[in-house]
């Protein structure tokens, strides 16, 4: 959120025990500590459902592109303080949002 400036108007979380206190199809309940964030930002929890979740195929499919664009460049590193790591990590999801979407003529950076 600090790195777009900005805060979506909901965050879909995984249908995790830290985010969901008690899971229900229809109205799950949110961990306190997550719903203090989401209080503090202005925004909406909204779970995936649990079982056969069909919101959660697009963010599956962008953590597995940054694995392969962020970790798996980190992994033959070696960091002896944290900033540099962030620094490290920065570049890289700085160069991650350069590239252009696929079939697409802008970079994530300009949506």
């Amino acid at each position: 959120m600090r790195f777009f400036q900005g805060v979506p108007a909901a965050i879909v979380p995984d249908n995790l025990k830290s985010a969901v206190a008690k899971s229900c199809r229809y109205e799950p309940q949110i961990n306190e500590t997550l719903l203090d964030l989401a209080e503090h930002y202005d925004t909406t929890i909204l779970p995936a459902r649990s079982y056969k979740p069909k919101n959660k195929a697009l963010v599956e499919g962008v953590v597995k592109i940054l694995h392969t664009r962020v970790y798996v460049p980190l992994n033959e590193k070696k960091f002896y303080n944290i900033e540099d790591l962030n620094r490290e990590i920065s570049s890289l999801i700085e160069s991650h949002n350069r590239r252009k979407l696929t079939g697409c003529p802008y970079p994530r950076l300009d949506l």
